[in-house]
């Protein structure tokens, strides 16, 4: 009986459908939604994106994941207005 060996491929990271977009598994989604849903929903995208590039930069992500936070912390924004007017 002979069984070869192949060596294993490294398990691709999946990377996450959301919002039409698809993003890095490591981008902390929760997080950026979570600080995002407690913002007002009037709130300028320039100050959301102001509140996630210092809670990045306090959290040390990754400087290559801190312009993918930030589009998403806008995407997460523009849901909760939509949100609003839908029960406005």
């Amino acid at each position: 009986m002979r069984t070869s060996v192949t060596p294993e491929t490294p398990a691709k990271s999946r990377r996450v459908h959301e919002y039409g977009k698809s993003w890095s598994p490591s981008l902390p989604r929760r997080d950026i939604a979570l600080v995002v849903h407690r913002m007002h929903c009037g709130t300028s995208d320039e100050d959301v994106q102001a509140e996630i590039r210092r809670r990045c930069e306090k959290a040390a992500i990754p400087a290559r994941l801190v312009p993918s936070c930030l589009d998403y912390a806008v995407l997460v924004h523009r849901a909760q207005q939509a949100v609003w007017l839908m029960f406005r």
